[in-house]
């Protein structure tokens, strides 16, 4: 490994990585240089660092950088998305310092570099890619879309309790030696049920005191849903909002989740692009001519993937192909009429293609999943403007 200090021809770009953790970062920075026989090498510019997790301990990095390219140049700085956040890139782009925050699973890692791992191999093998242009950057929302991406989470999170909870109950009464076996599970009927079985009075208690964080859970969760569709409603969000909802399946919450989690749509050139980010694309083995497809790839947005599988099966798995609910007819109220138009023909489609695969004998978790990755695309033809088109390819 060399450190370079004379260069014989301009070094615009210099690229830094750095590898963060709570207790320090660890940067190294390289330099792509032309070699005597004309190729483009990347060469370590000063030795790797490892100092406190401050901007202003990368910032003196990025000083001793420009003091060894002894030029005018460009730094360009970039990380792993992880637990740290966008605080980072924020803070450097303050400091006019460009920063991209890099999707971890676009890095490519060799058996060897597993098996040989430190700060300091990570953090040059971030600037490698970077100068070669083998990684990709995330799309990094403002701090008003990330704020309310982090409190739909923590509702998430709320109802993720309520579940658990729910499991808690389920396993307390089974323990009690009780087995419900008349219908659906948590209906009023349900509750009821439980809330009449004959237990001793400790039981009694313990059971009442499991209901009662329950019950609590739910308000809380009816609080946060009303508070979410507040933040739907503002002036930033509602029209984009009110489009998606003209979409069955699709409420405020959902809206608001794709619109601050994607933020620009037409980042994506296609839908095809927009499906393949929520991991709706299916994996192919392929030779020759011979087509062969398996499941999908699961390789991108696993919370959006769930949560749009989940309005399919809300929204298409039932219901009368071209009917509209009176709830529909008002949540379309206001809309643009080319708009609902174009939302009524992807409604239409979409419970005929369910329906379809269903008659065909494909399994319901399979047509819903499939369903799900052409409803990605009529969503991504709504909010980039390309109803006529995905209307006239699909009608």
């Amino acid at each position: 490994m060399s450190y370079s200090s004379t260069f014989t021809s301009p070094i615009p770009f210099v690229y830094v990585g750095i590898d963060t953790h709570t207790e320090n970062y660890t940067m190294a920075a390289v330099v792509n240089q032309m070699s005597p026989a004309g190729e483009i090498i990347t060469l370590d510019l000063i030795p790797p660092r490892k100092l406190g997790p401050a901007v202003k301990n990368v910032l003196r990095f990025i000083g001793d950088c420009k003091k060894a390219v002894n030029r005018e140049c460009h730094v360009i700085c970039g990380y792993e998305a992880g637990l740290f956040g966008y605080g980072l890139y924020r803070k450097l782009m303050a400091a006019n310092v460009d920063c991209m925050v890099i999707a971890p699973s676009s890095l490519k890692k060799s058996s060897r570099d597993k098996k040989f791992k430190n700060d300091y191999i990570d953090s040059r093998a971030l600037a490698n890619a970077m100068a070669k242009s083998e990684c990709i950057s995330i799309y990094v929302p403002d701090e008003e879309d990330e704020s309310i991406f982090r409190y739909i989470r923590m509702r998430d999170d709320h109802q993720d309790m309520v579940k658990v909870t729910k499991q808690r109950i389920t396993a307390f009464v089974h323990q009690m030696g009780f087995h419900y076996n008349q219908g659906a599970t948590w209906t009023q009927k349900h509750v009821n049920w439980i809330m009449s079985l004959p237990l001793s009075e400790l039981n009694k208690e313990t059971l009442s005191e499991y209901m009662t964080t329950l019950l609590t859970l739910q308000q809380k969760l009816e609080d946060l849903d009303v508070r979410i569709k507040s933040f739907a409603m503002q002036k930033k969000y509602a029209a984009n909002v009110n489009k998606l909802r003209c979409f069955l399946g699709i409420e405020y919450g959902f809206a608001l989740r794709l619109i601050v989690t994607i933020g620009d749509f037409k980042r994506f050139p296609t839908a095809g692009h927009f499906a393949s980010f929520l991991g709706l694309t299916p994996t192919e083995h392929s030779s020759n001519e011979d087509g062969n497809y398996g499941s999908i790839s699961k390789a991108g947005n696993i919370v959006l993937r769930k949560k749009l599988i989940e309005a399919v099966w809300s929204g298409f798995s039932r219901g009368r192909p071209g009917y509209k609910s009176r709830a529909l007819r008002k949540r379309q109220e206001g809309c643009c009429a080319s708009d609902i138009h174009y939302a009524d023909k992807a409604n239409r489609r979409l419970r005929v293609r369910f329906r379809d695969k269903i008659m065909k004998g494909k399994n319901s978790n399979v047509a819903a999943t499939a369903v799900a990755r052409e409803f990605s695309g009529f969503i991504w033809g709504m909010m980039t403007g390309h109803t006529a088109d995905v209307i006239r390819k699909k009608a």
